[in-house]
């Protein structure tokens, strides 16, 4: 099963470090095969944590989107299944509409959206 893990950005602290880590031990306990919706433009991603997730995943494996519109088809051409993403939880409307969607809420906004959203 192929999982893409939505990113703002890569970076140090939050959302991305447990993020790495469900990507990870996804991969070597359930066999999930993970790859990383990350956006392009922003100022937050650092060079040492792209390669340290290049180190892990491999760099194909990072695909970058300019507007969140070009999401579903880079979606489309990894085959991904499901479409994860961890935030703070309130309706933005990053979901895929191509494929399951699971929302997991850091705050527990309950904005319920999504396939599945969790909290």
């Amino acid at each position: 099963m192929r999982v893409a893990f939505h990113c703002n950005h890569l970076g140090i602290a939050g959302t991305e470090v447990a993020i790495f880590d469900y990507a990870k031990y996804g991969r070597d306990l359930l066999e999930i095969d993970p790859y990383f919706i990350v956006k392009r433009d922003s100022a937050d991603t650092l060079q040492k944590i792209y390669l340290k997730f290049c180190s892990e995943f491999g760099s194909e494996k990072i695909l970058f989107y300019e507007g969140f519109n070009s999401v579903e088809r880079l979606l489309d051409q990894k085959k991904i299944d499901i479409f994860y993403a961890l935030k703070s939880g309130e309706i933005d409307h990053v979901v895929s509409n191509g494929r399951k969607t699971v929302i997991h809420s850091v705050f527990g906004a309950n904005q319920p959206h999504g396939n599945v959203y969790a909290y």
